[in-house]
């Protein structure tokens, strides 16, 4: 009997949380003034949540990822990143819907990286959506701990964050690498015993870049193209269900 997601996956119901990655970059316009769940109210875009839809055929489907979305809340770090765009927010107004799913997946990109995001203790536990100092343990234990608190018969699955060569402003100083925050999203899910599904190298640098020897991935240097969305669907299909 095969343990493989792609058969796991067939007519559960899903939810999803996430960047622009999983909102779905390719089809719509980023402009910061994006209300949370956008994708929840107008579609499944053409990116990896609608091809897991139409490989697995959803029960029900709701995807709550923003374009900006963290883990960590940093509107003190960066404004523009509003407070709906981050973890638990997206948890905290899709309860009714969690409440009834059987499948959670979780794909926060490399905004966190972005804004520097302080790693802060493992144990760390944001009080609230909004707190204003929260570091990035405590955002991803927030968002883990409600949405076992909501429904812990749900399967979660994390993917962590997919390499990227998007340019990076020359003035700022960066201390941790993208690398540093996925061991840190690899020791959350080892805490909160939560698969991780691993596509760290899945965007091999440089070959699946522009420029590359291979297959190109992504246009901008960070958000997947259509072959880049193909290629990560099928990585997550092929995965075994721990």
């Amino acid at each position: 009997m095969s343990n493989l997601l792609k058969d796991f996956l067939k007519n559960k119901k899903v939810v999803f949380y996430g960047d622009s990655i999983t909102h779905n970059w390719e089809k719509y316009d980023h402009d910061y003034n994006l209300t949370q769940g956008e994708n929840h109210e107008y579609g499944l875009g053409y990116g990896h949540v609608k091809m897991l839809n139409d490989a697995c055929n959803f029960k029900k489907v709701d995807n709550f990822a923003v374009s900006g979305g963290c883990y960590a809340n940093c509107m003190d770090i960066n404004p523009m990143r509003a407070h709906f765009r981050h973890f638990g927010y997206q948890v905290m107004n899709s309860l009714e819907v969690l409440k009834e799913a059987e499948v959670v997946f979780v794909m926060f990109g490399s905004n966190d990286y972005s804004e520097q995001v302080p790693f802060g203790d493992f144990t760390d536990v944001a009080t609230c959506e909004k707190q204003s100092n929260m570091t990035f343990y405590g955002g991803m234990n927030h968002g883990f701990n409600k949405i076992k608190e909501v429904n812990p018969n749900a399967k979660i699955f994390v993917i962590n964050v997919l390499n990227r060569t998007c340019p990076v402003e020359a003035n700022r100083t960066f201390n941790f690498s993208v690398n540093e925050y996925n061991l840190a999203i690899a020791h959350a899910c080892r805490i909160h015993d939560i698969q991780l599904i691993d596509v760290s190298k899945l965007f091999v640098l440089p070959d699946n870049f522009l420029g590359g020897n291979k297959t190109t991935y992504t246009d901008d240097g960070l958000h997947p193209n259509h072959e880049g969305y193909v290629a990560l669907t099928d990585y997550i299909l092929n995965q075994e269900v721990k």
